[in-house]
């Protein structure tokens, strides 16, 4: 959300506006306009403790999430993803698109007030908060995927008894049938 601490947002101060509105009750919100550079934009700092495939939301609020050629880049393990999103398409969490991240941090989502041509006036861009959901196989989605173990993903993998006969640790005890 807008209020964590990988939120942050640039430009000039006297262009970003504040609402009582939006995820957790509060968005920030910009306008877009016909430039080569962005002046305002905002970004989610993204660290991750287990890599994978992430499916990104935005979060869109009709009032404040206007403009329909809204630019955002997406940093994901090492490959940067420009996106031009209609922000007005939805109220409430609206896909990004799905990015494999690495582990770890130097990974962004950010929203920019840029655009190459011209802008009606009053086209908001809004910059509220973000969802990442973990897609496909990873450890923690309660199916034991093949290359995960006891040892890999415990949660996953510890059946409650051994399967006979299958040459797989399946309760866990150390021992193979």
């Amino acid at each position: 959300d807008d209020d964590r601490p990988c939120f942050a947002r640039y430009g000039s101060e006297e262009f970003w506006r504040e609402e009582a509105s939006g995820h957790g009750g509060h968005l920030f919100w910009t306008n877009a306009w016909d430039t080569t550079q962005p002046d305002n934009w905002a970004w989610w700092r993204l660290e991750f403790a287990e890599g994978g495939e992430y499916r990104v939301e935005f979060y869109a609020e009709a009032d404040f999430a206007v403009f329909d050629r809204t630019h955002y880049v997406v940093l994901a393990a090492g490959a940067s993803t420009p996106l031009t999103v209609d922000q007005s398409a939805g109220t409430g969490w609206q896909p990004l698109g799905t990015f494999v991240f690495d582990a770890g941090g130097n990974q962004f989502v950010a929203v920019y007030d840029d655009i190459d041509g011209a802008v009606p006036d009053d086209q908001h861009i809004a910059a509220d908060a973000i969802l990442l959901t973990r897609v496909g196989v990873f450890c923690g989605n309660g199916t034991c995927d093949p290359g995960e173990d006891c040892t890999s993903c415990f949660d996953d993998c510890a059946g409650p008894v051994e399967i006979p006969r299958n040459g797989i640790d399946d309760d866990c005890d150390g021992e193979i049938d």
